[in-house]
Formats: C-alpha cells, structure tokens, sequence
C-alpha cells in the first residue's frame, strides 16, 4: 500500500480547536482544507501562512502548516510549529499523537517518536482498527533507525546542488556510461504542459544534464520524449543505445523502451511481457540482456509493489513473470529494481525490510540455487526516516546516484551522489617553537565525533609520529610529557575518497608545563567573564564526561575547592545538524549537568554551581563542517564572586 494511501487512510480532516475564528480565519481554513485533504500540501500551505499572519497562536493553523512543511519542506519547522500547536491545544486535531510521532521519528527523536506512536494505537484507535499495523510498522521503524544510527557507514551524501534539484520533486537518476551525462525527473513548473497533478506537484518530465570539465553539473534540459502525462526515467543500457522509461496512464502507468538515433530518441514502444493492466513502476535489464527485474502491483490483492523478473528465450521473447526467490518482497512496497554486472547483487528500495521509516535502500544477493539472501538496510546516512530511493551506480563502480528527501535538501526529494570515504595516514612532528625535535613524548588524539577511547602515539627520537585516522572527522589533540599537557589543539580531517592517502600536521610547542596548577594563573581577572573549557568536547548525542574531560573538571575543582566563595554558572551547547532543536536543548543541559554532577561528587556544594543549556541557540564556530559541529558540542563556565 503506497504511502499516499496510507495518510489517507488516517482520516487527515481535523476537529476544531474551539478557538473562536473571525470570518477571514475561517475561509483561509476552507480554501486550505480543500487542498490539504487531498494531500495537496504545497498548494494548502500559503492558506494557513496567511492566516498565520493575522493569528499567530491559533492552533489548527499551526498544526495544519506542520503538517505541511512535514510533507514538502521543512522536518525541523514541521516540528516547531506541530509542537507549538500541541502545546497551545492537545486536542486541535484528534491523530495529534499520530503527526507529533512522525515529526519525531523524521527528526531523529526516536524514543520521543516511539512514545506518541504508542500512545496513539493505544488510545486514540479503536481495538479492531485495521490502522494497528500501520502503527506497528511506524513502532518497529524507530528501533530499526536507533540501531542503525548507531553505527553509521563511512560514506559522503552529496547534493547535486542547484543546477540539478529545485525545490521540486527529483527522483529516479540514470547515469550514462562515462558518468558524463545523468537522466532524471523531475515535478518542476517547466514540465511539458505545466500541469499539476492530484498531489499539488506537476506531471513528471524527463531532463538531462551534462558535466562540465570542473565536474560541475549542466543546467538542465527537458527530454524531447516527455508528454503531457507522467514520464520518468528507468535505465540506459546496451551501452547507452537503449533507454527505459515510465509512462503513466489511466491504469496506473507502463515500462517502455527507446532506441537512440543518432541525437534523438525513436518513439518508445511498449516493453516486452511485463506491463499489465495495473502499475508498473520500474524495471532494470540486466547486463546480458536476458532478464529484466522489474515493480508492479499487478500480483499482490493489498495493491503494494513486489519485485518480479522476466527472462528472454531464444527467440527474443519475453517470458510469463516469476517471482523471486528468498526474503526480498515484504507485506510493503518493493521496487527501483538495480542488478550489478555479474547479476548477483540486487539493489532495491523497500518500505519493509527493517525501514529506518519511508523507502530505504537495501540489497540483496543471489546464491547458487537463485535464491535471495534476506535483504541488508545500506544503513545510515544513505537510509534516513524517509523516503530514500532509486540506486544507481555510478561506471567507477564505487561510487551511486540515489534520490532522498532529507534536511539540508532544495525541497522534496533531490538527486544525491554517496561516495566512500577511507582512513589516511596522519603523521608528523613534534617540535619545540625554537625547532628542535621532542623525543618521547605522548600524541593524544580524541576523535571529536565519537565514544572512542583516546588513542596515544610516542614520538620518536626525530620527535615523528604515524597512526591511521578515519577522515571526515574532528579530532582533540593532546601533546603530553608525563603528567604535563605542553599543547591542545583540535582540527578536522577532511573527507578522503581516495585509499592510502596521508594527512600531515606537524605541532609547535611551546615546551612548558600546562598542568592543573596552572588554571588559577588562566583564569585570574576573568570573574563574570563566559569562558570556554578548552578541552571539553562531546561526540554527537552525547553528554557524557570522557577522562581527557575529566581532567580538566579537576583543574576547575581545585580552583574551586581554594576559592570557596567563588560560585560557577555552568552552560550547556548543542551543535546544529539541521534538525532535532527541542532534542538539543535537552542534550546541552545534560552536558552541563554532567560537569555540574562530577564537581558535587567531588565535594562542591551544590549551592555553588547552577547550570543551564542553550540548545544550537549560541554556536561559536559555523555548523557547515564536522569541526564547527564539534567545537558547538561544548560547555562553557562563569566564575561569580
């Protein structure tokens, strides 16, 4: 069952808020209700933003606009306005638990998520309510996202940027030969005939972009085989001289293949056995040319997609469907079929499959008796809690296309490219400001974004150090001798798509001691004065001390424990990830409160410390890079009198 459905299914008209409404208020609702009840979400929005404007604190409008940026947007302002609504009303909509769930779940709070799905089966529907599975898919999706999230693959999600998305719908990327050329489609308002569908999006085109010579992307050019309808791009192959693509019809929408003619395209013509009265979605031929996976609905009483294949005999025609063998088709949708060369790994989009939420992409590979292995999520941050689709692969080999709605995006859905990135060799020297070299003494390296235990490297006699490092990550350097910390430092490690490469630094030290003595000294004539712990960094979600923490909550101890009339505020920071502001505020208070429960544990009245958290509201560094991030994942102190 398509997602589409299913909302519909959950009886999306609201009950009022019983907040009187003036008569102005009241038509902006109706004009706006008659688009958002056919999950018409961009054209219903500017109703309830209008009315937002003359009644700011109305609930039903606030509500209603959540749900809207939830559908198109925004998750973050979806969040910001859903729980702005609740908080005025509980009541303006009766399936509140149901959205404040999917708001959560989209923005990564998932026990939150979890929690109102909950309440929402148990309380709100009735026992034989056929919507308890849609309920427990949602459930199981949260715990599947926790785990997931958990254990993140080394892997860069790049947007294709302006050129290619708009704040439009792009989906279904096909990448030519020589990774030169890449076909998508795309709901802009330029489509042939500019026509809006049902959904309030326009009729799907085709269009293509070319790379230029710096590796930056056309702009884009409308396909001269789109129609009036829903054209959507499937698959090149037989080295680019053949081209699939979806038309959709009055049935649901068919598989058809064109030949290329010099420049142009031939007038695509139906494909083979495959397409039937009902919906077809995709299809991929496989490198031999002798069988086609393809999605349609056709063979499932529910409506949902399965993926099927059909083989070619020796008179060049295609077969009846069968059905694949193993674990790949669920009770949900299946489809964006895409097999490698040798034909044994399957990549496909499924809403079941232990979803992270909406479509997500696994694989699947065949053994010798042509079963299918139980499908493998690609994990997090390829899969998010929504809609993550159409694999493709680029000809490296290494790196694939795929099409997402996620924060950070142009606007529904965009064209993403996921590249690996790989450990380097980070080394170099230590050396005194004068130049000499520093024997034997300790690199500490704390990777910023994560609970790793710190990792220590001697120097050598030459003062030189080598260790492997994961790059795209932020790291805390410590230079100690013994018990002294001669230097601190933090910097990221960009990104590395290629193997075996090396990151160089070499550390200028001043050599002399930098112990807990000396806090006193650092701090003198900075009473009422932020001040930020130098080395007090935390890894993403996370408020926990760690022991290069610690020792610095020590040096703040014994100034303390010897000033005992000083009191100290503690403050709290969140880096921004796009998303999650409630979460933030919560986790920066735990930070602080963390470093406010280790002082007391170390005999500091509790009188003398209050501490707070400010969420990503006062970043000190810009949240563009992994070590902006990492520097905003902080806490800072002020010292009263």
């Amino acid at each position: 069952m398509t997602k589409t459905k299913i909302l519909l299914l959950l009886s999306i008209a609201l009950s009022t808020s019983g907040i009187a409404q003036n008569s102005s208020i009241q038509q902006l609702l109706k004009e706006g209700d008659d688009y958002y009840q056919q999950e018409m979400y961009r054209n219903a929005l500017p109703f309830y933003e209008k009315g937002l404007e003359t009644e700011p604190e109305n609930a039903e409008l606030l509500f209603k606009a959540g749900v809207c940026y939830l559908n198109r947007y925004s998750k973050e302002k979806a969040l910001s306005l859903i729980l702005k609504a609740y908080n005025k009303d509980s009541t303006a909509d009766k399936h509140m638990h149901y959205w404040l769930g999917r708001v959560y779940h989209e923005n990564y709070a998932f026990d939150k998520a979890f929690l109102n799905y909950s309440f929402y089966k148990k309380e709100v529907l009735g026992s034989k309510d056929s919507r308890h599975l849609h309920l427990d898919d949602l459930i199981n999706q949260t715990q599947n996202a926790k785990k997931l999230i958990q254990t993140p693959k080394d892997v860069i999600v790049k947007n294709l940027g302006s050129n290619v998305n708009s704040t439009y719908s792009e989906h279904s990327p096909v990448i030519s030969s020589d990774g030169n050329m890449i076909m998508y489609t795309s709901r802009r308002e330029t489509v042939t005939g500019g026509k809006e569908d049902n959904d309030g999006e326009y009729f799907e085109d085709i269009f293509v972009c070319k790379k230029g010579p710096e590796g930056e992307w056309s702009k884009p050019e409308i396909l001269h085989l789109n129609t009036h309808g829903h054209d959507a791009s499937v698959q090149l192959f037989e080295n680019d001289q053949k081209l699939l693509i979806y038309r959709g019809d009055k049935g649901g929408g068919d598989i058809y293949i064109s030949t290329k003619e010099g420049e142009n395209w031939s007038e695509p013509l139906k494909f083979g056995n495959i397409n039937t009265k009902d919906f077809e979605a995709d299809a991929f031929v496989t490198q031999d040319g002798n069988r086609v996976y393809y999605a349609t609905n056709f063979h499932k009483k529910e409506g949902d997609l399965d993926i099927h294949y059909s083989e070619k005999n020796h008179h060049g025609h295609w077969s009846h469907p069968h059905t694949l063998q193993g674990g790949v088709n669920s009770d949900m949708d299946e489809m964006a079929p895409y097999v490698t060369k040798d034909g044994k790994t399957l990549y496909f989009s499924s809403r079941g499959n232990k979803s992270m939420g909406g479509y997500d992409i696994f694989k699947s590979v065949k053994d010798a008796n042509n079963h299918w292995s139980e499908p493998e999520n690609l994990g997090y941050p390829i899969n998010t809690p929504d809609d993550d689709v159409y694999f493709y692969q680029s000809p490296n080999g290494i790196s694939f296309f795929m099409a997402s709605y996620r924060e950070g995006g142009l606007g529904e859905k965009d064209i993403y490219e996921v590249s690996p990135f790989y450990a380097v060799t980070f080394k170099g020297q230590v050396i005194s400001k004068e130049g000499t070299p520093l024997a034997n003494v300790k690199v500490e390296i704390i990777n910023a974004n994560t609970k790793e235990a710190a990792l220590v490297v001697n120097t050598n006699s030459n003062g030189a150090y080598e260790t492997k490092l994961k790059s795209n990550n932020s790291y805390s350097i410590n230079i100690l001798k013994q018990t002294d910390t001669l230097y601190r430092e933090q910097f990221e490690i960009p990104a590395s798509t290629v193997e075996n490469s090396s990151f160089n630094k070499i550390f200028n030290v001043d050599y002399k001691t930098l112990n807990d003595t000396n806090f006193v000294k650092s701090v003198e004539g900075l009473e009422n004065t932020t001040i930020s712990f130098k080395n007090i960094y935390f890894p993403t979600g996370k408020f926990e001390l760690n022991a290069n923490s610690k020792a610095e909550m020590n040096a703040i101890k014994t100034y303390l424990s010897e000033n005992p009339k000083v009191k100290l505020e503690i403050y709290g920071h969140a880096d921004k990830a796009g998303e999650r502001e409630s979460v933030n505020e919560l986790l920066s208070e735990r930070r602080a409160m963390s470093a406010a429960f280790y002082l007391i544990q170390g005999g500091i009245k509790a009188s003398r410390i209050k501490y707070v958290g400010y969420g990503s509201k006062q970043p000190m560094s810009e949240n563009n890079s992994p070590l902006g991030m990492a520097q905003n994942r902080r806490i800072e102190f002020k010292l009263i009198p």
